[in-house]
């Protein structure tokens, strides 16, 4: 109990730092609400890392669960209805969500007058005990390599005194089928609704799948920071991964409206270049027909020019005026009509 005596006066003497003096010799505390607050956040924090801190009760407890029975949660995160919430499996031993460096994180849950304990999910089963709760945890292998010469955020928020400085960045999964939170400090803990877990080192890192299957990260969206009160390693991730997932469902939604407009432009010039295409070989067909047609007026045309001229009244022109009758004559009579079938004849004989 020295711990959390000592964190009230810690608090006690930041509380007195803010006091404001007001004219006419009046004392106000302009941030009470704020310095309650932070005091339960470090009783919280102090509490948490009292039972559940390194070399304590979860680092024992994480070593059995490696052969023992668990229960195995996972974050899930609905990007439609904007809701960042848990689900769990019963497992017969720890196994790992994921491939690579992995390992168990241990579960706490927050209770009453601020203290915390072990998540354990209650066995149905008679004789079976408690199984404890853990989360698959995984540690980024060339985290260093990717932040060495990334600048971090800091942010002043509305009502804070302190500065908030990124203690974790949020990225997405392999295949965009999730985001991942990467701490960037020691000894992150991190909350959600009344389970709080610790993220142990610089690269520490844990999933958030989506519970729609069909929705993908937006190609425009890169990352996120995760802020934190400097120097207070606690952070509620209900509230701002909540207000991501409407960004980022926002986001999907106007590149799923964008390429729609995309498309449909594409369609419409496509139609319109297959119509200029037809109108075009139809233009070539018309152009090649003409020219056919020239070409044969110009071949009779200098085909009658060939023709020898006679003279009206030469002997060639009188035979040549007889072949003439002769012709007219004969198709005359081929195409009289049968008085009897009312149908064409030919070499004078009815056809029936």
């Amino acid at each position: 109990m020295a711990a959390p005596a000592t964190a009230e006066v810690r608090l006690k003497e930041e509380m007195r730092k803010l006091v404001l003096v007001m004219p006419g010799g009046v004392k106000e505390d302009v941030h009470e609400e704020e310095m309650r607050h932070r005091r339960r956040l470090r009783l919280l924090l102090e509490r948490f890392m009292e039972s559940f801190g390194p070399e304590r009760r979860g680092a024992s407890v994480a070593r059995k669960v490696w052969s023992h029975p668990c229960a195995v949660y996972s974050m899930k995160l609905s990007v439609k209805k904007a809701r960042l919430f848990w689900s769990h499996r019963n497992s017969r031993r720890f196994i790992p969500d994921r491939q690579g460096p992995t390992g168990p994180i241990i579960l706490c849950r927050a209770v009453e007058h601020d203290q915390v304990e072990l998540a354990v999910h209650r066995s149905a089963g008679p004789g079976e005990p408690d199984r404890p709760g853990v989360l698959t945890g995984f540690h980024h292998r060339d985290y260093y390599f990717h932040e060495f010469c990334r600048e971090r955020g800091m942010i002043q928020k509305e009502g804070s005194s302190a500065p908030w400085t990124e203690v974790a960045v949020i990225r997405g999964m392999p295949g965009g089928c999730g985001i991942t939170v990467t701490s960037h400090v020691k000894d992150l803990v991190l909350r959600l609704h009344d389970l709080l877990f610790r993220l142990s080192s610089p690269g520490a890192t844990v999933d958030i799948r989506f519970s729609e299957r069909w929705f993908c990260l937006p190609t425009g969206w890169m990352e996120e920071g995760l802020f934190a009160e400097d120097g207070l390693h606690l952070v509620d991730i209900a509230a701002p991964l909540e207000s991501l997932a409407t960004k980022l469902y926002d986001m999907r939604k106007q590149e799923e409206q964008e390429m729609e407009r995309h498309r449909s432009e594409t369609e419409e010039e496509e139609r319109r270049v297959q119509e200029e295409e037809v109108m075009r070989k139809r233009e070539e067909r018309r152009k090649l027909c003409q020219r056919k047609n020239n070409e044969r007026m110009k071949e009779e045309a200098a085909a009658a020019s060939k023709i020898p001229a006679y003279p009206p009244g030469s002997k060639i022109s009188a035979l040549k005026d007889k072949i003439n009758l002769l012709f007219a004559m004969l198709n005359c009579s081929l195409k009289q009509k049968c008085s009897a079938c009312s149908s064409s004849c030919t070499r004078g004989k009815c056809v029936t």
